[in-house]
């Protein structure tokens, strides 16, 4: 892979770390600003509120105050001021001038004053005076809004400052009337500069948690792409052919489904290669058996055909005999063939097996009837045990007949003269069980394993004209019908075992 996913799974990473950033940058920045500028009109209508209460109570007790001349007027001011009274409000330097020199200090702006009759506008020590005319479009009803008595904000972009401001304005009472207004103005340049040093601030943070973050992603890159890894490195060698190659990876979640999906992959690869193997043995198994099982009667017929042909044997009986051979192995040939033809049938997926609805009972009784002539014949008593008035299933009558009657026949060519085969029938909770049990010689424990292979027969006389099929015929019948067949052997002889599961 070259880290190539490593590599894509980083960028992938910081992608989403930077629109993250740059969408809570944004939205930190509006909403801080936003919330900045409404903190500040909150502080300057408090200050603009302290400085209007200030003047109100100026103006209603009237305090003595000194003009420019130094001279005391007659009405508690001094000849030289240069205010002129609006119901008690001074307008010039002298009056409640020196109050706004006090409050423009502490005040986190300009302090304007603006009598009622919109005459003119107090600006503080050092700084001209102005008339309404002179203000900003956009301050105006803010102006009249605060001389109706109410407390009122404008915003201008340029005017006086030639930069954005904010403006409270918040009247001036003096006792049940207004005599003004003070007008308390803070640059935005201010506001803002405050914003960006914050979003400054956040930018600096997060290009420092980016580079601190660059450690966990290459760890968590890593926890991925080493996994992938080491999955590619089993899939290659079960390309290969190496099914015994594992990944090692014991996770719980989607990679660690996938990894065990190939673990059980090349266990399943393993298996069917074994299987396979296996099969493949037994094909050429079959075809040496097979060869050898034809070979042997061909070379009986052909021996006796040519002999007879040749004039080497000529005495009537004999050629009798001759052809009484030649029969038996032809006999033995058609059975042969059959069964091989039978078998193969069952074998095929697509041999349609009729299913109805029988009796167990009743195929058992059939076969015992059948079978009892070839029994009396060696004086040997087949008898039938059952604990049960009905056993139902759910098969192919004619096929379960054939299977119970190859295991019979079997049992009966084992089976000494004068001796007993018991078939019993039992109900059990599973299903039901039929066992056909014989007084032979048994199996021989080392045949066992493969009594149900193809063409392998016990090496006795009793068995010297069996094709080695039946019994192969008879597990296909029983898997066809998804009963399980087994063989054992007893105290007397073998058992050959069956169980149906209930239909």
């Amino acid at each position: 892979m070259k880290n190539k996913i490593q590599k894509r799974l980083m960028l992938y990473f910081f992608s989403v770390l930077s629109v993250f950033a740059v969408v809570v940058g944004l939205l930190f920045f509006l909403m801080f600003s936003k919330n900045t500028r409404e903190i500040y009109k909150i502080e300057i209508e408090k200050q603009a509120t302290a400085i209007s209460n200030m003047l109100s109570a100026v103006t209603e007790n009237e305090i003595p105050t000194v003009d420019e001349g130094g001279e005391e007027n007659g009405r508690g001011k001094y000849k030289g001021d240069s205010a002129s009274v609006s119901p008690g409000l001074g307008r010039g330097k002298g009056g409640y001038g020196r109050y706004m020199i006090l409050a423009e200090y502490f005040a986190p702006g300009e302090v304007w004053v603006l009598d009622t009759e919109l005459n003119s506008i107090s600006t503080g020590i050092g700084k001209s005076d102005m008339l309404f005319s002179d203000l900003p479009e956009e301050l105006k009803p803010t102006v009249e809004e605060a001389l109706s008595g109410k407390t009122a904000f404008g915003e201008s972009d340029d005017g006086i400052f030639d930069k954005p401001s904010v403006t409270v304005a918040v009247p001036i009472f003096t006792e049940d009337d207004i005599s003004g207004a003070v007008l308390l103005h803070t640059r935005i340049r201010d506001i803002n500069t405050i914003a960006k040093n914050a979003a400054l601030i956040l930018l600096i943070s997060l290009i420092f948690a980016a580079l601190i973050s660059f450690i966990p992603a290459k760890l968590m890159a890593d926890s991925l792409t080493k996994p992938l890894k080491k999955m590619e490195i089993s899939a290659v060698g079960i390309s290969k052919g190496d099914y015994s190659v594992r990944t090692g990876i014991s996770r719980s979640d989607e990679i660690g489904s996938v990894a065990v999906a190939i673990d059980d992959m090349a266990k399943q690869l393993s298996l069917a290669k074994k299987e396979s193997e296996k099969l493949d043995k037994m094909r050429k198994d079959f075809v040496s058996n097979i060869s050898h099982e034809l070979r042997t009667p061909l070379t009986v017929i052909r021996g006796s055909l040519e002999a007879i042909n040749d004039g080497v044997v000529t005495d009537p009986e004999m050629v009798k005999d001759y052809n009484g051979r030649m029969i038996k192995e032809s006999i033995y040939l058609d059975r042969l063939i059959s069964d091989l033809l039978e078998l193969s049938r069952l074998q095929n997926p697509d041999f349609a097996i009729e299913f109805s609805d029988v009796d167990l009972l009743e195929i058992t009784e059939d076969v015992k009837r059948s079978m009892e002539a070839v029994a009396n014949e060696k004086n040997i008593n087949i008898s039938l045990v059952s604990n049960e008035g009905r056993y139902p299933f759910s098969g192919d009558y004619m096929r379960l007949r054939q299977m119970l009657m190859i295991v019979v026949d079997n049992a009966v060519k084992f089976t000494p003269p004068g001796k007993e085969i018991k078939i019993n029938l039992l109900k059990q909770n599973y299903g039901y069980k039929i066992s056909v049990e014989d007084e032979g010689e048994g199996i021989n424990p080392e045949d066992l394993p493969y009594i149900f292979e193809r063409f392998y027969k016990q090496r006795s006389e009793e068995n010297k004209k069996g094709s080695g099929l039946g019994i192969s015929i008879a597990k296909q019948i029983a898997e066809r019908h998804g009963v399980s067949i087994s063989a054992d052997n007893s105290e007397k002889g073998a058992v050959f075992s069956f169980v149906f599961n209930k239909s």
